[in-house]
């Protein structure tokens, strides 16, 4: 899966081929002990996970297994899901709701569009001028209704 952890640790044989539940069940159990590598008390570990309302099954079962481990600590998984894309019976949500289940603890952060001052702070930061971005700050506003991915672009 990283090619590059061969350069720490040498070369490693083949593994022994299996059937597909049996390959799955080893992957799970060989990446909860990979990242249990770097999970101690003095080096937790933060995992960011992007768009995640287009995971597939075996990534929101994997997920779902390192969460309620309750062995595994010092991990720290940030999520991020477009909720206008994910419903109740989504898998996503099904996922989230059976870690939540578990005990494992799930804070949500919903991000609303940025205020029109948000906007003219950024515009005026980018541009290195405060004084004369007022107009620009606003056409963007308008144009992109203060979202920001769309007013990076």
């Amino acid at each position: 899966m990283i090619p590059e952890v061969e350069l720490i640790i040498g070369k490693q044989p083949p593994v022994t081929l299996l059937g597909a539940t049996e390959s799955q069940n080893r992957f799970n159990r060989i990446f909860g002990q990979f990242i249990s590598v770097f999970t101690n008390q003095d080096h937790p570990l933060v995992v960011f996970l992007d768009d995640l309302q287009w995971a597939d099954s075996a990534s929101l079962n994997l997920i779902e297994l390192l969460m309620t481990d309750s062995d595994r600590k010092y991990l720290l998984l940030l999520a991020a899901y477009r909720d206008n894309e994910v419903s109740p019976t989504h898998p996503l949500m099904m996922s989230l709701n059976k870690v939540q289940s578990s005990g494992a603890v799930v804070n949500n952060i919903v991000l609303s569009p940025l205020q029109l001052a948000d906007v003219e702070d950024l515009v005026g930061d980018t541009l290195h001028d405060t004084e004369h971005t007022q107009p620009l700050a606003e056409l963007l506003f308008h144009k992109t209704g203060g979202n920001p991915f769309f007013l990076t672009h």
